[in-house]
């Protein structure tokens, strides 16, 4: 049977361990919490520029050209980052031929 010092240890070994399990969720929380913002601060950027590419392509009925003639609803969501004084977003999706697709955009604003 263990001695009182083993217990103890025991017990010391789990609080620890505790104390590490509390910190690495509150961590992950706060990553969460900042890659749900950055989200949020993109979407609106997203969305307008679907709206004015939806626009564009209603304008233009006899367009012809590979990349438009496939579509499809297999986009994924979009990667906006800022190198130096551009913003870059990446985009990327597949056609019906499962052929993947990738739009780079540069804007010098949001």
């Amino acid at each position: 049977m263990a001695n009182i010092r083993e217990i103890q240890s025991r017990i010391n070994s789990v609080k620890d361990t505790m104390k590490i399990t509390n910190a690495m969720y509150m961590i992950s929380s706060s990553k969460m919490t900042h890659a749900k913002k950055k989200l949020a601060d993109t979407e609106p950027y997203f969305y307008g520029l679907q709206g004015e590419i939806s626009r564009i392509l209603r304008h233009l009925p006899d367009l012809h050209h590979g990349y438009f003639s496939a579509r499809s609803c297999h986009i994924r969501d979009p990667k906006v980052y800022k190198e130096g004084e551009f913003y870059y977003m990446v985009l990327g999706a597949r056609d019906v031929h499962s052929k993947g697709m990738v739009l780079l955009y540069r804007s010098m604003d949001l």
